[in-house]
């Protein structure tokens, strides 16, 4: 059970969407259950003094803080300008995870892969004006990149 404790965080608008489409409500103030990996992490990343104000001008999500036993979320209510871009990367890496393993599914089921990132987006109802595909594609490759470089990195240091 969310609180009435709400929190604004600055959001992309294609992953704004792909947030939404995760809550259990599927509008905002956004709720996820109890157990769920946002909530732990909202939980986590929650403090109790003074941060610097999310400017709502920017495009922002709202979510409802989850009631939670060892934080009570009457005093720590806020998240700070760090914590925010925490959350976010999470949702990033979350998002192109996702994206990742819907591809390879569409792809095993003998769907084109164009087809099938149209089929993502659309699942998650996010369309050229939030996120230009071509440049999404891009990072998206450049991530997949990195995370290779890093596994294999780790795998000689151990």
């Amino acid at each position: 059970m969310p609180s009435q404790i709400c929190v604004y965080i600055e959001m992309p608008e294609y992953l704004k969407k792909y947030l939404i489409s995760q809550s259990e409500n599927g509008k905002e103030p956004l709720e996820f259950s109890p157990k769920h990996d946002y909530c732990r992490l909202l939980s986590n990343l929650t403090v109790n003094y003074p941060v610097e104000p999310v400017d709502t001008s920017k495009n922002t999500v709202k979510i409802r803080l989850p009631f939670n036993r060892i934080k009570d979320v009457y005093f720590y209510n806020k998240i700070g300008y760090h914590n925010r871009i925490e959350f976010r990367e999470q949702i990033r890496v979350d998002f192109y995870y996702d994206f990742r393993l819907f591809i390879k599914d569409r792809i095993m089921c003998n769907i084109q892969r164009k087809i099938a990132i149209e089929q993502f987006f659309q699942l998650h109802k996010i369309t050229e004006d939030d996120l230009k595909f071509e440049s999404f594609y891009r990072n998206y490759t450049r991530f997949n990149k990195k995370r290779l470089l890093n596994s294999s990195l780790s795998i000689l240091t151990h």
